[in-house]
């Protein structure tokens, strides 16, 4: 039986919309003699954007296939492995054809649903290959609308994972990225993806004070404003994190939040101004009433003179 791998029928109704030179129609034969799975490999290898956005969207139909008439899950999961990896190859490169991101993106989101309903093993498989995935998207520069549905599926996917797998996959990948030698962008991406582990409260305070504490304060810094603003929106996350220590809050990240506040980019300070009233309820009492509140009512009466 031939699958029809997009619900809305978005491939086959593109692939007749395509040229009609015999280029861009061979493009699209393939044979019908292959099997679901041979034909997905086929078309992730060789077929055109819309054809293997249109595979990765499907993968957990094919799956569900697979799994349905073969008795011996293990021979699924080896045959998947290969199919997972030739998906995973789409992603594993800096330009990718917004398409086939797209396609990645909804189907790692719709791996992850259909991991809910597998039995422990399966979906423990499964939640590897969807966190590949997820990472692969977020391993490059990417368009915002394929950055906020990754870390949108990152977020449901650290929820049904213990902390340790967290700890040993996602965190070094989050700290690689944050590295000074890597883009601004990846920095970018790191500071976005520790704040999400933050906010999910996986690990102890003396754990992210170890780990990631001093490179965040440091990325406040950062020469790129793209770094600076994004890290605004994570410290509100870090300091809640950190809130049995209080002079972690007082002496280390407010002082770079009322710098940031009065960064020279009007985006960065845009960015520090929502962190800061997110984190208000964190701060130390005398800070918002000597610190805070001036500055308030400082922005409010420059806001009122059009400064």
């Amino acid at each position: 039986m031939s699958m029809d791998w997009d619900d809305d029928g978005k491939g086959k109704g593109e692939a007749k919309n395509a040229r009609n030179t015999d280029v861009d129609l061979e493009k699209y034969i393939i044979d019908e003699n292959l099997n679901n799975h041979d034909r997905a490999r086929l078309l992730l290898k060789q077929g055109v954007p819309v054809q293997r956005a249109a595979v990765l969207r499907g993968l957990h139909r094919l799956i569900a296939e697979e799994m349905s008439t073969t008795a011996d899950h293990s021979e699924v999961t080896i045959r998947l492995g290969v199919l997972f990896e030739a998906a995973k190859a789409q992603l594993a490169k800096a330009k990718v054809d917004f398409e086939i991101l797209q396609g990645a993106a909804s189907g790692s989101t719709n791996l992850l649903e259909f991991s809910r309903g597998l039995e422990d093993d399966d979906a423990k498989i499964m939640l590897v290959h969807v966190q590949n995935f997820i990472l692969s998207l977020l391993s490059f520069e990417r368009a915002e609308s394929i950055v906020v549905s990754a870390m949108g599926t990152l977020e449901e996917l650290i929820s049904v994972k213990n902390a340790e797998d967290v700890r040993t996959t996602i965190l070094p990948f989050a700290m690689a990225r944050i590295s000074m030698h890597m883009s601004a962008d990846s920095r970018a991406i790191g500071c976005r993806v520790l704040g999400l582990l933050c906010r999910k409260r996986l690990l102890a305070v003396a754990e992210l004070e170890s780990t990631f504490f001093a490179p965040c304060m440091q990325l406040c810094q950062d020469t790129s404003d793209k770094v600076r603003a994004t890290m605004c929106l994570q410290l509100d996350p870090i300091a809640r994190s950190v809130s049995e220590r209080p002079e972690l809050i007082e002496n280390s990240i407010l002082p770079e939040l009322l710098e940031l506040l009065e960064d020279e980019q009007v985006s960065v300070r845009q960015a520090a101004l929502e962190g800061a009233v997110e984190m208000i309820d964190t701060m130390p009492l005398h800070v918002v009433e000597t610190k805070m509140l001036p500055f308030f009512r400082s922005a409010c009466s420059n806001f009122g003179k059009g400064v």
